[in-house]
């Protein structure tokens, strides 16, 4: 199961469990702080931080967390939720990149 993680720009990016493991995908296309270029990356995000997501959120922790992104999201606070990955308010265990 994949949801769908709405930022601002209406853009989506998206967060599925992979072996029991949570990863959430971010993309832009033509960045203009890259010279133009697209750039993707996947996080692993490990199950510690669950908490503190459901508790920045006020949302049940007995919600699934895809279905807890969705909530996210649909509440408008997509990009909120995809910065804090970013930025590392939301810590994450692997980050993987892909520039062109």
């Amino acid at each position: 199961m994949q949801t769908q993680i709405k930022g601002a720009n209406g853009k989506s990016n998206y967060a599925w469990i992979e072996n029991g493991v949570l990863k959430m995908q971010w993309e832009d296309y033509g960045v203009d702080a890259l010279g133009g270029m697209d750039i993707e990356c996947t996080f692993t995000i490990p199950d510690s931080e669950l908490p503190g997501i459901y508790e920045r959120y006020a949302i049940d922790p007995s919600v699934p967390i895809l279905e807890a992104f969705s909530i996210i999201s649909d509440s408008g606070r997509g990009s909120q939720l995809i910065g804090e990955t970013i930025d590392g308010t939301i810590a994450v265990t692997e980050t993987s990149y892909w520039q062109s």
